[in-house]
């Protein structure tokens, strides 16, 4: 069964507990409905994170900042979180976002690039290292959720930068999984995808539901090759699907060779 669905049938299973429970304990039907439509992580296996402390204390870590001064700073800025644009839109420094970890996300990354805007200086860097122990599978599929983008145009993206096997010296060497450049450094392999994410939302508008006509619209201006590019692009996005195979009967697709990428075939549902 896949993950998905699994999350799903728990959710269910879940919320008809609590609905049956709503007649001895006096719960609002509203509130069982609202809990039924929203986000809440049955499971935490998509490495989301559901806590606005958790959130402040990963994502410093993450940017390899003072999670004290950090956590002082957003406590500051949103009340206590209390405000009213942060509890009605996640509202932070005049930015609604459309989930919490990314408003908390996006604010500890810009105080990083430019901490003098928030009244700080670099005193607030740490020497502590950081390094993942997700996959650049993972960490696509954790950070494609957050921005709201298809996570298989993205990964399809770093397997033609970067290699199915994902070994290209820029991502070895620069932390930076996208090809972005030339030979941009990032600091680490995490701060590297969030990036790209970033960038494909928000230069690109990619989409959940963005597909191979994304990748064919920004082939021109994503590379000065666009035709290799999408040559390379194109079999991966094809054999992320959940169903790769579909295309192989189509006339305009049976010159892509997705024989190469069989090893690395792998859904991330």
């Amino acid at each position: 069964m896949k993950k998905e669905t699994l999350l799903k049938l728990k959710k269910n299973l879940l919320v008809t507990s609590l609905i049956l429970s709503t007649s001895l304990t006096g719960v609002n039907a509203s509130k069982i409905n609202s809990y039924a439509n929203s986000n809440v992580a049955i499971e935490n296996e998509d490495n989301r994170i559901y806590s606005v402390d958790d959130a402040i204390s990963y994502y410093s870590k993450v940017f390899q900042l003072d999670e004290k001064v950090i956590k002082d700073k957003l406590y500051d800025m949103t009340s206590n979180f209390h405000s009213s644009g942060w509890q009605h839109g996640y509202c932070i420094n005049n930015t609604f976002y459309d989930n919490m970890e990314l408003a908390i996300l996006t604010t500890i990354r810009d105080i990083y690039n430019n901490p003098e805007n928030f009244d700080l200086d670099d005193s607030i860097r740490t020497n502590d290292i950081y390094e993942t122990d997700m996959e650049i599978e993972e960490m696509i599929y954790k950070y494609s959720n957050i921005y709201g983008i298809n996570k298989e145009v993205a990964l399809s993206i770093v397997y033609c930068e970067c290699g199915t096997n994902v070994n290209s010296y820029n991502y070895l060497n620069n932390n930076n999984p996208a090809g972005i450049g030339p030979n941009m450094h990032f600091l680490n392999k995490e701060v590297g995808v969030i990036y790209f994410c970033n960038m494909l939302k928000n230069n690109y508008n990619c989409k959940e539901d963005s597909g191979e006509s994304f990748l064919n619209g920004i082939a021109s201006t994503y590379c000065e090759i666009p035709g290799h590019w999408l040559d390379l692009t194109l079999p991966n996005y094809y054999n992320l699907q959940d169903d790769y195979l579909y295309y192989i009967n189509d006339e305009d697709k049976k010159n892509y060779d997705v024989s190469s990428y069989d090893d690395k075939k792998l859904t991330l549902n």
